[in-house]
């Protein structure tokens, strides 16, 4: 039974009142963003450390990896997409059924 947080309120799968949860907030499925965070971490620190090594192998001629800027772009990846990720389909629920253009990068677009 997946976990999900509604509001500030930490509930399970059968205890989730609907009507609170449309008062007060979004569902957010906590185990998805856990899986988008890890998934996210384990490829920005894989890609960093080959770029690092890289970087070092050809620029100074000594295969090194700088291990503190590889944890450090993976933590902030790791944080930063899975939530950009929630907040942006949160804001499309918002704009949803309406006849109004939700702005995205590249321009508007409607949702309809």
């Amino acid at each position: 039974m997946p976990l999900r947080l509604c509001g500030s309120n930490l509930l399970g799968g059968d205890e989730l009142d609907k009507a609170k949860c449309d008062e007060g907030g979004r569902e957010m499925n906590i185990q998805k963003l856990l899986i988008d965070f890890v998934t996210i971490f384990v490829v920005s620190l894989v890609v960093t450390a080959i770029v690092t090594f890289l970087w070092s192998l050809i620029v100074h001629g000594a295969g090194s990896v700088d291990w503190e800027r590889s944890f450090g772009f993976a933590i902030s990846f790791g944080i930063a997409f899975p939530l950009m990720r929630a907040l942006e389909s949160r804001g499309k629920e918002k704009w949803q059924g309406s006849n109004l253009t939700y702005p995205g990068l590249c321009g508007s677009r409607s949702l309809s």
